[in-house]
């Protein structure tokens, strides 16, 4: 069997053209669904929302949750003054509010409130940026509860995507940081674990990535309670001490309350239907629970850089090419059997190389591209072969070299 063959090498070359004309054919509104579907699925997916049991994973000890509503509504200024008060007799490490305030029609409770965050030690408070710039690569704007509430808080925003809706696409990367008309911004979750354990940022962004993968632990490995048990004092008082204390949108059912307001909640890979998710399946609250637990641990993953996936790639459709000719060339007859059970073996070495990899080593390897370049192989090869290798050889002699 030849290594190189100009033929092989024409055929790699024309499928990968392919395949970066080919998403263009599909900008049309029409076909979003079926793009977006296509764009954002990932092998790991199966791993994360199928393969790994997290009913037996350790719950985390370091952080609690209180939901921000009272029978679907956000908590009032006053509630949410007297959960303040409450915590801070408790002496929790760290409070989170991912909520906005605003002054509310009574002065008293926005008094009142502003007087208990002022007295908050390690106070973290959530804003929202706005207008992504993609030609600086910056966000323009910082939205979030009124300057009245703030003066006494950090601020760290709650975005996890810089360019993707990430109403509809899965979130699996968060940004540690970002700027913001030159100021910078750390992540709600990456300000709540620096002042919660340093050591831990200092590592992060030792790492020096614009874009980290978040290593997912769950759903429902957080200890969490509704306001109105707090309220009444429904639990163990000694579970806040020195502890991250959370006060956000969250569910104490496990499961997304479908009565609740949906507009804090994302899709993650730890969703049952890991291609064409219909309903959202994780709290903003939750995701950056996630994220405070990497942080935290230690537990950080890695993925595979574009140009290996590209090598890759090339690798597995030029060996591919070879593999087809010698088939074709000893037997043509068994072409189409053969060719369906290499791309079987093909896709089955890869998918159980990305679960172990996934699993024991926190390494993303990502190779929904090479699967997608091993299914267009086998079409490629018999195009090239039947149709454009004859029709070039025709239209060279009839036009250009006559008479040959």
């Amino acid at each position: 069997m030849k290594f190189f063959s100009w033929d092989n090498v024409f055929c790699t070359v024309i499928l990968f053209i392919g395949m970066i004309i080919f998403p263009l054919l599909f900008k049309f509104q029409m076909f979003e669904p079926m793009t977006q579907s296509l764009t954002d699925f990932r092998i790991t997916d199966i791993v994360d929302s199928k393969i790994v049991q997290r009913d037996q994973l350790s719950a985390d000890t370091n952080m609690v949750f209180i939901n921000s509503e009272i029978d679907n509504e956000e908590l009032s200024n006053l509630d949410l003054a007297r959960v303040i008060n409450i915590l801070n007799k408790l002496n929790p490490k760290v409070i989170g509010i991912k909520k906005v305030i605003e002054p509310s029609s009574n002065a008293k409770w926005n008094e009142l409130l502003r007087m208990v965050l002022s007295n908050t030690k390690n106070l973290v408070m959530s804003v929202r940026l706005d207008e992504f710039d993609k030609n600086t690569e910056s966000f323009k704007k910082v939205n979030g509860s009124d300057d009245y509430f703030t003066q006494n808080a950090k601020l760290g925003f709650e975005n996890f995507l810089p360019v993707r809706n990430e109403k509809t696409f899965t979130i699996r990367n968060f940004m540690p940081r970002q700027k913001v008309n030159n100021k910078m911004y750390n992540s709600f979750s990456v300000e709540i674990a620096k002042l919660y354990r340093p050591e831990s940022v200092k590592k992060l962004f030792e790492r020096k990535h614009e874009i980290e993968l978040i290593d997912y632990l769950g759903h429902y490995q957080f200890f969490r309670m509704e306001a109105t048990d707090f309220l009444e004092l429904n639990f163990e008082p000694g579970m806040i001490e020195n502890k991250i204390v959370i006060i956000g949108r969250i569910s104490t059912m496990n499961e997304i309350d479908p009565h609740m307001i949906l507009e804090d909640v994302y899709f993650t890979p730890l969703n049952d239907s890991y291609t064409g998710k219909a309903f959202p399946d994780m709290y903003g609250s939750i995701v950056h629970a996630n994220v405070m637990a990497m942080i935290l641990n230690g537990t950080y993953l890695t993925s595979m850089p574009n140009w290996a996936v590209f090598l890759i790639s090339i690798m597995f459709v030029y060996f591919n090419m070879m593999i087809f000719t010698y088939i074709v060339v000893r037997n043509k007859k068994w072409y189409e059997i053969f060719s369906l059970a290499v791309f079987v073996v093909e896709s089955l070495i890869i998918l159980s190389a990305t679960i172990i990899c996934f699993i024991f080593f926190k390494f993303e390897m990502n190779l929904t591209i090479p699967i997608f370049a091993i299914a267009l192989s086998i079409i490629i090869y018999e195009i090239y072969h039947s149709s454009l290798k004859p029709l070039t050889i025709k239209i060279y002699y009839n036009f250009i070299h006559k008479g040959y």
